[in-house]
């Protein structure tokens, strides 16, 4: 939801982070797995077609799942910024 984000974090390029295309056209995107995705956030992407467009490809349990650059790199972001609150 943050534009100042999404147009920083949709090219990795830019800023020489290493990405794969499997984003609509080519664009970049990133893999993750279910254990780092908190479920409402699985559930918002899956109903509101606002978010839909961020998920590409659903891995289930036990294989990654393909995100849009900037969705990926925003949620892992947030997980690992949790993670440090923790300890």
């Amino acid at each position: 939801m943050d534009n100042r984000w999404i147009g920083p974090a949709s090219q990795p390029s830019k800023y020489n982070m290493p990405y794969r295309k499997l984003g609509v056209n080519g664009s970049p995107s990133w893999d993750i797995f279910k254990a780092k995705l908190p479920e409402s956030f699985i559930e918002i992407i899956r109903s509101q077609n606002k978010f839909s467009k961020h998920l590409i490809r659903e891995g289930g349990e036990n294989f990654n799942w393909t995100l849009t650059y900037e969705a990926g790199s925003s949620i892992s972001t947030h997980y690992h910024l949790a993670a440090e609150k923790l300890k």
